[in-house]
């Protein structure tokens, strides 16, 4: 039986976010993903993960398959 995630292209739409504002002397920022259900191109239902501490930077969009 094949894996539903073995068809996974990675995501349909990418962009970078930083905040206006620095907090102690730092500027936080994220990276966006998203990746539509099969035959949509709109959210629907939404599944939101974000991603806390991560202070060797290991984790990213592919590690949540």
């Amino acid at each position: 039986m094949a894996s539903a995630f073995a068809f996974y292209s990675g995501p349909d739409a990418e962009w970078s976010v930083t905040a206006s504002k620095p907090y102690l002397g730092r500027t936080a920022s994220a990276k966006v993903s998203i990746s539509y259900g099969c035959g949509n191109n709109r959210l629907r239902k939404p599944l939101i993960v974000v991603e806390g501490f991560d202070p060797l930077n290991k984790l990213n969009y592919s590690t949540f398959k």
